[in-house]
């Protein structure tokens, strides 16, 4: 999920920075501040999304095998 949202912000930052899209003069926030905040924000997001995900994959498994069998007479 944190994958996909960081390329989802970045993607939305981009469009604001290019000024893909036209906002009309009563937009009262300038398009480029926005975009980057959107873009910073994904990056951070995809960055934090692939440390979680290194983070899981990092466990370890350990194996316990018992026998039934009596103890050595001494």
């Amino acid at each position: 999920m944190g994958i996909g949202l960081g390329v989802l912000l970045g993607i939305i930052g981009a469009i604001f920075l290019f000024n893909a899209i036209d906002f009309p003069e009563s937009w009262p926030i300038d398009e480029s501040v926005l975009g980057w905040i959107f873009l910073i924000g994904g990056l951070v997001v995809l960055v934090l999304g692939i440390i979680q995900q290194t983070m899981r994959t990092r466990t370890k498994q350990t194996v316990e095998r018992r026998t039934d069998t009596p103890p050595p007479e001494a």
